[in-house]
Formats: C-alpha cells, structure tokens, sequence
C-alpha cells in the first residue's frame, strides 16, 4: 500500500513537471491539451461534498465572556436621577433629588427611589461601603443620626416600576452637617441618655405618679425655621390630658403652673387634644402611644408668624402662630413614669 501510494506521488509529481516545462517552452498547444488532461483528472479525484468534514467553531460560554468583559470594565444602567442636594440640619442632613425630563412619564407614578450614604467621600475611596437610608416614592428624606462636621456621600437610584429592575446609581454627592442633634436638658424627674437624645421619666420606690417637677426643656431653642423636629415615643404610659410635649416661644421659668398650655405655648397633649396659646382647637391628633412619632416643622411666615405643622400617624395640622422668636423651644410634661422620649 505504502508503494502504490508512492508510485501515484511520482506520476502526479513528473506529470506536474511537464506541465511547467509546456508553460515556460510557450508549446501553448501542448499546454493546452496538459492543463485539460489535469483538470479533467483532479475533478474525477475530489471527494463528493457530503464526505467532506464539517469544522465547526465552539465559542466560550456566556459566564466565559462576562469574566473577560469584567476584566476591562462593566456597563451600569442608564441614571435617571439628577441634581442631587444636601443641606445641613441638627444631627442630619436632608437630601433631595430630581430625574431626567427626558426619562420622566407620567403613567409611572409607581416607580421608587433608594438613598444610600457612606463615611467620607466615596470619590475618593476605592472600595467605599454604602448603607440604605431611604427606599420609597419621596424625592427627599432627612438622614438621621449623623456625626457633626464629619463628610459623608450620598446616592441615589430609581426603580421604575414595582418589581421592575433598578437603574444605575447618580454619582456620589458629599454632604455634611455642622448643627448638633436635637438633645434635652437634664433636669429633675427625668433621666438623660443616648447623648442627651433620650429622656425617661423616673420616680421614687414604685410609686405611679411622682409629687415634685415633671416638665423637661429641650437644651436650648433648637427648632429652626424650615428644619423639623421628631419626638418618637420609645415607651409610655396611661396619658392624661395635662401630660404632653409642647414648642415655646421662649422659655418659661421651670415650675411655673400651666406654662405648656398657656399664652407663648403650642401644647399637644398625650391624648391628642391641641393648645394654642392655651385655646383649644378641634382638630384632633392621635394619642401618643409607645412606637408613635409626632414630627414638629416651621417655617417663618412674616417677622410675627410662624407656620407649625404637626404630623402623627396619618394626620397632619398646620397652624398660623403668632411668636415673637424664629427659634423655638421644645418642653414635655409627663407625671406618671415611665415615659422615654427620643429626640430624631
């Protein structure tokens, strides 16, 4: 077999050489005659199309490229989210933030926001590590519990409808606060903690009700116009309609009797009932109870008005108050123990 494969060799190789000689001779008959004795041969030798073999290419898998398209960078999803704002409030800092017009459509009104914030500027940090603040339909919300004079960074992505996939994050936005956070003032009767945040009404032995001073003030007149102010009832007791929290125009010496229902005083009290300058109005707020919140805003309206707005719960007042201060005090008057009070 080796032979004949051979011998077959040769004929084509002397048979090839003859060809080339008729070429470069200029015998163009000769060549002629050769070059279709060849073809004529070589088409009775090739194979027919379906005993030829079929290469076929075997691409890396999809997780193959990924990996290989990490390696030069990642593509995000389109940011929808624009002009993303800070400004600074005690203890925290409010952050806003728009969308693209472009990227706006009316019929998606279910569509959602998530903030989150980070230590230091994330610009500038490799690997920076992010925590949720905020998820909901807001385009704003007061980040709390923040450290004073310290940067932090601040981002935001949006979800266009419920369930539906989140876009990409806006570029990080530094902010910080230079306000100290809401505290009381320590003060008889009641025990401060969490950094003046937290005040609980104490007593003597195991009695219910203390005799002596139940009224604390807030340290100093805290509450700015256009800033807010949360009380969040961490526990409580029975309430009374003489126990509440109250926003002073100035502060009334401690002990004096009626001074949070009285003129220069904006009372809610435990039960919901609400005093302004000790005349009794007919809405109606929730009572307070353990896990309530009562959220306290202002906002300056002439150099004699002050536009407070309460909000507990589902319901939300807003009174005309006439106050000689921009800045308000805060005051609680609790008699039976037990109540803690946090400061937000």
């Amino acid at each position: 077999m080796k032979q004949k494969c051979s011998h077959l060799a040769q004929e084509h190789l002397q048979r090839t050489e003859e060809l080339l000689g008729s070429l470069q001779s200029g015998d163009s008959l000769e060549a002629k005659q050769m070059t279709a004795e060849a073809i004529e041969e070589l088409a009775s030798q090739l194979p027919a199309p379906s005993s030829l073999p079929r290469p076929a290419l075997q691409l890396p898998s999809s997780g193959a490229v990924l990996a290989a398209v990490r390696q030069l960078g990642r593509v995000e999803s389109t940011v929808t989210v624009a002009g993303v704002r800070t400004e600074p409030r005690p203890g925290a800092v409010l952050v806003s933030w728009g969308t693209y017009e472009d990227d706006c459509d009316p019929s998606e009104e279910d569509g959602s926001y998530r903030l989150q914030y980070c230590y230091g500027d994330a610009n500038k940090q490799t690997s920076p590590v992010f925590h949720t603040a905020y998820e909901g339909p807001e385009t704003s919300t007061l980040v709390r519990r923040l450290q004073c004079d310290v940067i932090y960074s601040f981002r935001v992505s949006r979800q266009v409808s419920a369930g539906g996939a989140w876009g990409g994050w806006s570029p990080p936005v530094t902010g910080a606060t230079t306000l100290p956070h809401y505290e009381w003032s320590p003060g008889p009767g009641y025990s401060i903690t969490d950094s003046g945040r937290i005040a609980c009404r104490t007593g003597d032995g195991g009695d219910t009700y203390t005799g002596g001073d139940s009224v604390i003030y807030s340290a100093g007149s805290q509450l700015r116009p256009g800033a807010a102010l949360r009380v969040a009832v961490v526990e409580a007791g029975s309430g009374c309609s003489d126990e509440g929290l109250a926003l002073l125009d100035g502060r009334p010496d401690q002990g004096e009797d009626g001074a949070l229902i009285g003129k220069g005083a904006l009372f809610v009290s435990a039960t919901g009932e609400v005093y302004v300058n000790g005349r009794r109005r007919q809405m109606r707020l929730p009572p307070l109870q353990a896990g309530s919140y009562l959220t306290f805003s202002t906002e300056r309206r002439d150099q004699q008005t002050t536009r407070v707005c309460l909000e507990t719960g589902d319901k939300q007042v807003v009174y005309d108050w006439k106050t000689e201060s921009t800045d308000l005090w805060l005051a609680a008057a609790f008699n039976e123990i037990g109540w803690k009070l946090m400061l937000e």
